[in-house]
């Protein structure tokens, strides 16, 4: 297995929309993630099983406070 860079999605390897990361420790897209998630019940890098409990989205601080200024 090829693992991608660190700041790729570990699907599409482009940098994640809505960064997700999976119990395994993996970044993904939050669609990417749910995608392969719903498609397959398991971590699309890893392969160990997991649903769409086991995702948690991140949220960087940078973003948010870009997102209170624009308000």
């Amino acid at each position: 297995m090829v693992l991608p860079p660190p700041d790729l999605c570990g699907v599409c390897r482009m940098p994640p929309h809505e960064p997700t990361a999976a119990s395994s420790g993996f970044v993904f897209c939050a669609a990417c993630a749910r995608a392969a998630v719903r498609r397959d019940g398991r971590c699309p890098l890893t392969g160990m099983p997991m649903g769409d409990a086991d995702l948690i989205r991140i949220f960087e601080a940078s973003l948010l406070q870009e997102e209170e200024t624009e308000e």
